[in-house]
């Protein structure tokens, strides 16, 4: 999962933004250089992370077309 794997990063980018939900863009760009994609999971990990709705984190993925669901 992302936490696991880049705690440091991600507290990195929390700490830019002091409105939590303004460092989604930057989260799902991390999570698909890591896999290639924004996956369910890492959407759910990232709403969870900025206390979002994982509906919130899809609506996001799915108007920007930098943005992949599949890999």
């Amino acid at each position: 999962m992302l936490l696991e794997k880049y705690t440091d990063h991600i507290n990195e980018i929390l700490s830019r933004y002091p409105v939590r939900r303004s460092a989604l863009l930057p989260l799902l760009n991390l999570a698909q250089r890591e896999d290639g994609y924004v996956s369910e999971s890492a959407m759910k990990e990232i709403a969870r992370i900025l206390r979002l709705t994982p509906s919130q984190v899809y609506e996001v993925v799915t108007f920007y077309t930098l943005l992949n669901l599949k890999p």
